[in-house]
């Protein structure tokens, strides 16, 4: 079972460095060849909790990833943090 996949985030919004993103938060298109975060804002994906050591993962960064993702779902513009009514 795929729980996270690990993505290579562009210079254009900082540093080239590796992140963690959960499987649930990605929308993979029909081809496999792009994969949509619409938790989160382009710019917000770069500063997404990273890897220390490339070949092993931590709990801790499992918890920092899900929390980011799964907070970046609620709060990640100004609309989605106001009240509906």
């Amino acid at each position: 079972m795929i729980r996270f996949v690990e993505i290579t985030t562009s210079a254009k919004f900082g540093d080239e460095r590796n992140i963690l993103m959960p499987i649930h938060s990605a929308i993979i298109d029909a081809t496999g060849s792009r994969i949509l975060v619409p938790q989160v804002l382009a710019s917000q994906l770069a500063a997404a909790p990273g890897l220390a050591t490339p070949d092993q993962v931590t709990l801790r960064e499992e918890e920092r990833a899900m929390g980011y993702f799964a907070g970046g779902g609620l709060y990640a513009s100004p609309e989605r943090g106001d009240p509906l009514i």
